[in-house]
C-alpha cells in the first residue's frame, strides 16, 4: 500500500482535531446544564375578580308543597337532556325554565317545573343532591338542592345564585366532592369551582 502523502495525512489530523474538539465542548455544554440550578416555581397566581362568594337565595320552602306543572305543550329551544339517578331533566331555553320527569313518554303538560328563576338557560350539571344551571343571560350560575316537600315529595330548592361570568355555560358533570368547571365564552373566562353542600346543624 502506498504511504499516504503528506497533505492527505495533514487533512485526517485536522478532521480528528476538530472530532476531538467538538466532543470537548459537548461534554463541557452538558456538565454546565446539569450543574445548573433549577429555576424556582412560580407563585401561585389567584386572579382577582375571577372568585367570589355564591350569594344565598331567601325561599319560601312552602311555596314547593303543591309541585307546578309545566304549562307549556312544546319545547322551545330545548338546550339540554340528561338523567340524574330516576329522573329526567331538560332545560327548555327559550321557555326559561328547567323541567323534570321520572319517563320520556308522558306528555309535556305531566312533567313538573324545576325552576323558572332563569333566562336563557343552557345546560344542567349534578351529582344528585347538589344541581347547577347556568342563567345565561343573567351571568350568573342558579345552585339548587335536592329535597322533600311536606308531603314527602322530592322537591328542588334554589339555595345560592352562583360564580359570575358573561354568558356562563357548565362543560361538565359534577361528582363527589362536586367540582365543576363554568365557561364565561363572552368574557373569554373558564372558572374552575366547587360549591360546598350544607351541612345541617347538630341539635
Amino acid at each position: 500500500m502506498n504511504k499516504l502523502s503528506d497533505s492527505s495525512f495533514h487533512y485526517i489530523n485536522c478532521i480528528k482535531k476538530l472530532c476531538v474538539l467538538s466532543l470537548a465542548c459537548m461534554a463541557v455544554g452538558l456538565f454546565a446544564a446539569c450543574g445548573a440550578s433549577r429555576p424556582q416555581p412560580a407563585e401561585k397566581y389567584v386572579p382577582e375578580g375571577f372568585l367570589q362568594e355564591s350569594a344565598l337565595i331567601s325561599f319560601d320552602r312552602s311555596s314547593l308543597n303543591a309541585i307546578p306543572d309545566n304549562p307549556n305543550a312544546a319545547l322551545n329551544v330545548p338546550t339540554y337532556i340528561t338523567k340524574v339517578e330516576d329522573t329526567y331533566f331538560i332545560v327548555d331555553c327559550y321557555n326559561n325554565q328547567v323541567i323534570y320527569h321520572d319517563n320520556l313518554t308522558d306528555p309535556l303538560y305531566e312533567w313538573q317545573i324545576m325552576t323558572k328563576d332563569i333566562s336563557m338557560g343552557h345546560t344542567l350539571a349534578s351529582d344528585g343532591l347538589v344541581y347547577l344551571i347556568d342563567d345565561t343571560e343573567n351571568n350568573r350560575v342558579l345552585v339548587m338542592e335536592k329535597e322533600q316537600n311536606e308531603n314527602g315529595q322530592t322537591i328542588y330548592v334554589p339555595t345560592h345564585f352562583g360564580i359570575s361570568g358573561t354568558a356562563p355555560t357548565l362543560s361538565s358533570m359534577m361528582h363527589t366532592p362536586i367540582p365543576f368547571m363554568c365557561g364565561a365564552p363572552k368574557a373569554g373566562k373558564c372558572i374552575c369551582s366547587a360549591i360546598q353542600r350544607r351541612i345541617p346543624a347538630c341539635t
